[in-house]
Protein backbone atom coordinates (compact mmCIF):
# COMPACT_ATOMS: atom_id res chain seq x y z
CA UNK A 1 0.00 0.00 0.00
CA UNK A 2 2.77 2.67 1.13
CA UNK A 3 4.51 1.87 -2.82
CA UNK A 4 1.58 2.02 -4.32
CA UNK A 5 0.63 5.68 -2.32
CA UNK A 6 4.56 6.55 -3.35
CA UNK A 7 3.51 5.93 -7.02
CA UNK A 8 0.46 7.69 -7.30
CA UNK A 9 2.55 10.83 -5.92
CA UNK A 10 5.46 10.56 -8.05
CA UNK A 11 2.58 10.33 -11.21
CA UNK A 12 0.76 13.58 -9.87
CA UNK A 13 4.07 15.37 -9.99
CA UNK A 14 4.69 13.84 -13.03
CA UNK A 15 1.48 15.51 -15.04
CA UNK A 16 1.58 18.58 -13.10
CA UNK A 17 1.78 21.30 -15.61
CA UNK A 18 1.79 18.70 -18.63
CA UNK A 19 1.22 20.00 -22.39
CA UNK A 20 -0.05 17.70 -25.39
CA UNK A 21 2.29 17.14 -28.76
CA UNK A 22 1.31 15.85 -32.14
CA UNK A 23 3.48 14.09 -33.53
CA UNK A 24 4.84 14.89 -37.28
CA UNK A 25 6.02 13.13 -39.74
CA UNK A 26 10.08 12.54 -39.31
CA UNK A 27 9.39 12.49 -35.66
CA UNK A 28 11.01 10.17 -33.29
CA UNK A 29 10.65 9.91 -29.44
CA UNK A 30 14.34 10.47 -28.60
CA UNK A 31 14.52 13.19 -30.55
CA UNK A 32 11.09 14.46 -29.36
CA UNK A 33 11.93 14.12 -25.98
CA UNK A 34 15.29 16.30 -26.57
CA UNK A 35 13.52 19.50 -28.18
CA UNK A 36 10.31 19.36 -24.99
CA UNK A 37 13.29 19.45 -22.75
CA UNK A 38 11.52 15.90 -20.74
CA UNK A 39 13.49 12.71 -19.84
CA UNK A 40 12.56 9.91 -21.77
CA UNK A 41 11.93 7.25 -19.54
CA UNK A 42 9.26 9.84 -18.10
CA UNK A 43 7.93 10.31 -21.66
CA UNK A 44 7.27 6.74 -21.94
CA UNK A 45 5.91 6.35 -18.55
CA UNK A 46 3.47 9.46 -19.23
CA UNK A 47 2.16 8.04 -22.15
CA UNK A 48 2.28 3.80 -21.42
CA UNK A 49 4.53 3.47 -24.39
CA UNK A 50 6.11 -0.47 -24.43
CA UNK A 51 8.06 0.68 -27.76
CA UNK A 52 9.83 3.71 -28.45
CA UNK A 53 10.27 2.59 -32.28
CA UNK A 54 6.11 2.44 -32.60
CA UNK A 55 4.91 5.71 -32.26
CA UNK A 56 2.56 6.87 -35.04
CA UNK A 57 2.63 9.94 -37.16
CA UNK A 58 -0.67 12.07 -35.50
CA UNK A 59 -0.77 10.25 -32.23
CA UNK A 60 -0.94 12.52 -29.36
CA UNK A 61 1.70 12.93 -26.39
CA UNK A 62 1.43 13.91 -23.12
CA UNK A 63 4.84 15.45 -22.34
CA UNK A 64 4.95 15.41 -18.37
CA UNK A 65 6.50 18.60 -16.37
CA UNK A 66 10.34 18.58 -17.33
CA UNK A 67 11.22 19.60 -13.55
CA UNK A 68 9.50 16.38 -12.01
CA UNK A 69 11.20 13.19 -10.34
CA UNK A 70 12.01 10.38 -12.58
CA UNK A 71 9.40 6.99 -11.72
CA UNK A 72 11.28 3.72 -11.12
CA UNK A 73 9.93 1.66 -13.71
CA UNK A 74 10.35 -1.62 -15.38
CA UNK A 75 13.41 -0.15 -17.01
CA UNK A 76 14.90 1.25 -14.07
CA UNK A 77 14.95 -1.85 -12.26
CA UNK A 78 15.78 -4.21 -14.76
CA UNK A 79 19.20 -5.93 -14.21
CA UNK A 80 20.23 -4.56 -18.04
CA UNK A 81 18.58 -1.61 -17.50
CA UNK A 82 18.98 1.04 -20.17
CA UNK A 83 22.51 3.17 -19.77
CA UNK A 84 21.44 5.27 -23.20
CA UNK A 85 21.03 9.21 -22.94
CA UNK A 86 18.47 11.13 -24.59
CA UNK A 87 20.02 10.53 -28.12
CA UNK A 88 19.63 7.35 -27.85
CA UNK A 89 23.07 6.51 -27.67
CA UNK A 90 25.84 5.33 -25.12
CA UNK A 91 29.71 4.70 -24.77
CA UNK A 92 29.19 1.19 -26.04
CA UNK A 93 27.87 2.54 -29.41
CA UNK A 94 30.87 4.94 -29.44
CA UNK A 95 33.10 1.62 -29.03
CA UNK A 96 30.98 0.27 -32.36
CA UNK A 97 32.02 3.32 -34.55
CA UNK A 98 35.29 3.33 -33.32
CA UNK A 99 35.76 -0.27 -34.13
CA UNK A 100 33.92 -1.62 -36.99
CA UNK A 101 34.53 0.38 -39.85
CA UNK A 102 31.12 -0.36 -41.50
CA UNK A 103 29.38 1.86 -38.30
CA UNK A 104 29.52 5.29 -39.31
CA UNK A 105 27.33 6.76 -36.22
CA UNK A 106 24.74 6.39 -33.38
CA UNK A 107 21.96 8.51 -33.46
CA UNK A 108 18.61 8.77 -31.94
CA UNK A 109 19.10 4.94 -30.71
CA UNK A 110 19.90 4.24 -34.35
CA UNK A 111 23.10 2.50 -35.45
CA UNK A 112 24.08 4.01 -39.08
CA UNK A 113 26.13 1.95 -41.61
CA UNK A 114 28.30 3.39 -44.71
CA UNK A 115 25.64 2.23 -47.01
CA UNK A 116 23.31 4.49 -45.30
CA UNK A 117 21.14 2.07 -43.39
CA UNK A 118 20.46 1.30 -39.91
CA UNK A 119 19.64 -0.85 -36.83
CA UNK A 120 17.60 -0.06 -33.66
CA UNK A 121 20.33 -0.37 -30.76
CA UNK A 122 17.83 -0.44 -27.71
CA UNK A 123 14.70 -2.46 -28.22
CA UNK A 124 13.55 -1.39 -24.74
CA UNK A 125 12.79 -4.81 -24.02
CA UNK A 126 14.04 -5.91 -20.41
CA UNK A 127 14.35 -10.01 -21.05
CA UNK A 128 15.45 -12.76 -19.11
CA UNK A 129 19.26 -14.12 -19.33
CA UNK A 130 17.24 -16.99 -21.81
CA UNK A 131 15.44 -14.61 -23.87
CA UNK A 132 18.60 -11.93 -23.96
CA UNK A 133 20.72 -14.61 -25.74
CA UNK A 134 18.08 -15.83 -28.00
CA UNK A 135 17.21 -12.37 -29.26
CA UNK A 136 19.88 -9.61 -28.32
CA UNK A 137 19.70 -6.89 -29.64
CA UNK A 138 22.96 -4.47 -30.03
CA UNK A 139 23.03 -2.85 -26.59
CA UNK A 140 22.84 -6.09 -25.60
CA UNK A 141 26.09 -7.41 -26.47
CA UNK A 142 27.34 -5.54 -23.66
CA UNK A 143 25.25 -6.82 -21.69
CA UNK A 144 27.62 -8.26 -19.40
CA UNK A 145 31.12 -6.73 -18.48
CA UNK A 146 34.17 -9.05 -20.28
CA UNK A 147 36.81 -9.05 -17.52
CA UNK A 148 40.61 -9.09 -19.06
CA UNK A 149 43.34 -11.24 -17.64
CA UNK A 150 43.83 -13.67 -14.91
CA UNK A 151 40.81 -16.74 -14.87
CA UNK A 152 39.78 -18.50 -12.98
CA UNK A 153 36.14 -20.39 -12.41
CA UNK A 154 33.81 -17.59 -14.09
CA UNK A 155 32.54 -15.59 -11.02
CA UNK A 156 28.31 -16.45 -11.31
CA UNK A 157 25.72 -17.91 -12.56
CA UNK A 158 25.05 -17.58 -16.36
CA UNK A 159 28.54 -15.12 -16.91
CA UNK A 160 28.79 -15.13 -20.37
CA UNK A 161 30.48 -11.92 -22.07
CA UNK A 162 30.48 -11.57 -25.12
CA UNK A 163 27.75 -14.44 -26.13
CA UNK A 164 24.93 -11.57 -26.36
CA UNK A 165 24.94 -11.31 -30.36
CA UNK A 166 22.57 -9.84 -32.52
CA UNK A 167 22.99 -11.82 -35.51
CA UNK A 168 21.66 -9.20 -37.97
CA UNK A 169 24.48 -6.80 -36.56
CA UNK A 170 27.15 -9.45 -37.47
CA UNK A 171 25.66 -10.06 -41.10
CA UNK A 172 25.93 -6.52 -41.69
CA UNK A 173 29.30 -6.21 -40.89
CA UNK A 174 30.78 -9.26 -41.53
CA UNK A 175 28.25 -10.62 -44.79
CA UNK A 176 24.63 -12.34 -44.97
CA UNK A 177 25.71 -15.30 -46.35
CA UNK A 178 28.15 -17.85 -46.45
CA UNK A 179 28.98 -16.56 -49.91
CA UNK A 180 29.38 -12.87 -48.68
CA UNK A 181 31.65 -13.83 -45.98
CA UNK A 182 33.78 -16.18 -48.33
CA UNK A 183 34.40 -12.63 -50.46
CA UNK A 184 36.18 -11.31 -47.86
CA UNK A 185 38.43 -14.59 -46.62
CA UNK A 186 41.84 -14.54 -46.69
CA UNK A 187 44.58 -17.50 -46.07
CA UNK A 188 47.20 -17.13 -43.30
CA UNK A 189 49.60 -19.26 -42.08
CA UNK A 190 48.77 -20.42 -38.33
CA UNK A 191 51.99 -22.74 -37.06
CA UNK A 192 52.06 -24.64 -40.39
CA UNK A 193 48.63 -25.18 -41.23
CA UNK A 194 46.51 -23.00 -43.21
CA UNK A 195 43.36 -21.39 -42.20
CA UNK A 196 41.12 -18.99 -43.63
CA UNK A 197 39.91 -15.90 -41.72
CA UNK A 198 37.90 -12.89 -42.58
CA UNK A 199 39.77 -9.50 -43.60
CA UNK A 200 36.78 -7.22 -42.13
CA UNK A 201 38.07 -4.74 -39.71
CA UNK A 202 41.48 -6.60 -39.64
CA UNK A 203 40.85 -9.85 -37.92
CA UNK A 204 43.69 -11.62 -40.02
CA UNK A 205 45.99 -9.43 -39.33
CA UNK A 206 45.20 -8.76 -35.58
CA UNK A 207 45.54 -12.85 -35.75
CA UNK A 208 48.80 -13.30 -37.36
CA UNK A 209 50.03 -10.98 -34.60
CA UNK A 210 48.58 -13.09 -32.36
CA UNK A 211 50.23 -16.00 -33.75
CA UNK A 212 53.93 -14.43 -34.09
CA UNK A 213 53.31 -13.75 -30.63
CA UNK A 214 52.63 -17.07 -29.07
CA UNK A 215 55.36 -18.50 -31.29
CA UNK A 216 57.92 -17.33 -29.18
CA UNK A 217 56.82 -19.68 -26.71
CA UNK A 218 57.34 -23.32 -27.87
CA UNK A 219 55.88 -25.10 -24.79
CA UNK A 220 52.32 -23.94 -25.82
CA UNK A 221 52.44 -25.08 -29.47
CA UNK A 222 50.21 -28.24 -28.89
CA UNK A 223 47.67 -26.10 -27.48
CA UNK A 224 47.35 -24.15 -30.16
CA UNK A 225 47.71 -26.85 -33.27
CA UNK A 226 46.02 -28.60 -35.16
CA UNK A 227 43.00 -26.44 -35.19
CA UNK A 228 39.53 -26.89 -34.24
CA UNK A 229 38.11 -24.80 -36.95
CA UNK A 230 38.15 -21.61 -37.92
CA UNK A 231 35.39 -20.67 -41.29
CA UNK A 232 32.21 -22.92 -41.36
CA UNK A 233 28.90 -21.08 -41.97
CA UNK A 234 27.05 -22.96 -38.81
CA UNK A 235 24.32 -22.80 -35.97
CA UNK A 236 25.77 -22.97 -32.16
CA UNK A 237 24.88 -26.40 -31.59
CA UNK A 238 21.96 -26.88 -29.91
CA UNK A 239 20.46 -23.42 -31.02
CA UNK A 240 19.21 -21.57 -34.33
CA UNK A 241 21.58 -18.83 -33.70
CA UNK A 242 24.22 -18.88 -36.26
CA UNK A 243 28.22 -18.97 -35.25
CA UNK A 244 31.13 -16.50 -35.40
CA UNK A 245 32.67 -18.94 -37.38
CA UNK A 246 30.11 -18.51 -39.70
CA UNK A 247 31.59 -14.96 -40.13
CA UNK A 248 35.13 -16.00 -40.00
CA UNK A 249 36.21 -14.35 -36.83
CA UNK A 250 36.56 -16.90 -34.51
CA UNK A 251 39.19 -19.64 -34.22
CA UNK A 252 38.92 -22.84 -32.12
CA UNK A 253 42.69 -24.51 -30.80
CA UNK A 254 43.43 -27.69 -30.42
CA UNK A 255 40.13 -29.68 -29.52
CA UNK A 256 42.08 -32.41 -27.72
CA UNK A 257 43.13 -29.99 -24.52
CA UNK A 258 39.61 -28.10 -24.50
CA UNK A 259 36.54 -28.13 -22.70
CA UNK A 260 33.03 -27.24 -23.60
CA UNK A 261 30.00 -26.99 -20.97
CA UNK A 262 27.61 -29.49 -23.23
CA UNK A 263 30.32 -32.07 -23.10
CA UNK A 264 30.06 -32.24 -19.13
CA UNK A 265 29.47 -35.11 -18.02
CA UNK A 266 27.57 -36.20 -14.39
CA UNK A 267 26.70 -32.29 -14.19
CA UNK A 268 27.93 -29.42 -14.97
CA UNK A 269 31.22 -28.44 -14.04
CA UNK A 270 33.84 -25.79 -15.15
CA UNK A 271 36.84 -27.85 -16.52
CA UNK A 272 39.57 -25.78 -18.13
CA UNK A 273 43.37 -26.77 -19.16
CA UNK A 274 44.14 -23.73 -21.65
CA UNK A 275 47.38 -21.55 -19.97
CA UNK A 276 46.20 -18.36 -18.76
CA UNK A 277 49.26 -17.14 -21.34
CA UNK A 278 47.37 -18.13 -24.62
CA UNK A 279 44.27 -16.36 -22.77
CA UNK A 280 46.56 -12.88 -22.29
CA UNK A 281 48.26 -13.15 -25.85
CA UNK A 282 44.88 -13.19 -27.46
CA UNK A 283 43.32 -10.89 -25.68
CA UNK A 284 45.91 -8.38 -26.28
CA UNK A 285 45.47 -8.96 -29.76
CA UNK A 286 42.11 -8.08 -29.90
CA UNK A 287 40.32 -11.83 -29.15
CA UNK A 288 38.05 -12.67 -26.26
CA UNK A 289 38.05 -16.22 -25.25
CA UNK A 290 34.76 -18.68 -24.42
CA UNK A 291 36.76 -20.11 -21.36
CA UNK A 292 35.66 -16.87 -18.84
CA UNK A 293 31.88 -18.04 -19.61
CA UNK A 294 29.88 -19.79 -17.38
CA UNK A 295 28.88 -21.69 -20.37
CA UNK A 296 32.20 -22.36 -21.28
CA UNK A 297 34.11 -23.27 -24.30
CA UNK A 298 37.93 -23.45 -23.82
CA UNK A 299 38.82 -23.76 -27.01
CA UNK A 300 36.86 -20.97 -28.80
CA UNK A 301 38.48 -16.88 -29.36
CA UNK A 302 36.33 -14.79 -31.17
CA UNK A 303 37.24 -11.33 -32.55
CA UNK A 304 35.68 -8.98 -30.71
CA UNK A 305 37.74 -6.17 -29.93
CA UNK A 306 34.73 -3.59 -28.85
CA UNK A 307 34.55 -5.84 -25.16
CA UNK A 308 37.73 -5.46 -24.46
CA UNK A 309 38.66 -1.63 -24.86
Amino acid sequence: MKIYKITILLLLALYANAQNYTIKSGDNLWAIAKKMQVNIKDLEVANNIQDPNKIKVGQILIIPNAKSKSIKHKADISPRSSSTNDAGCDANAKKLIKYYTAVTKCQENKIYFSDGSFMIYDDYRKESFKKVLQNADIQDMFYQHYIKGSHGIPPKYNYDPGRFRNEKFFRKIYGNSASEVRSHLTTINWFGQRIKVTTINGMDKHLKAAAKELSHYPKLRKYLTPIGGTFKWRYIAGTHRLSVHSFGAAIDINVHYSAYWRWSKGGYKYQNKIPLQIVKIFEKHGFIWGGKWYHYDTMHFEYRLELLY
